[in-house]
């Protein structure tokens, strides 16, 4: 079942704001606390939030490889040698 918008709404702010309070954005979305805490325990939800969480992960994971690969083609000797140790060299 696809989250409804204001599930959605929620969601992208856990996601934008990770470290702040739920009750805080229950306040801010104006939707009640006990809503909130019903909500993420729906599965659909878990799910939905355990693949954003991943899909952020996975762009920065990308975004530090593409970092460190500028780094080493500007000749950044810590950079190539991380590279390389992490490759087994």
């Amino acid at each position: 079942m696809a989250l409804k918008a204001r599930q959605l709404e929620l969601l992208e702010a856990m996601l934008a704001n990770p470290m702040m309070p739920d009750t805080v954005l229950a306040q801010q979305l104006g939707i009640n606390n006990k809503t909130v805490g019903v909500w993420r325990k729906l599965p659909e939800f878990q799910d939905a939030l355990k693949q954003a969480l991943a899909d952020k992960w996975k762009d920065a994971e990308r975004t530090a490889m593409e970092t460190m690969l500028s780094l080493v083609r500007e000749g950044d000797f810590k950079a190539a040698k991380y590279v390389l140790d992490s490759q087994g060299y």
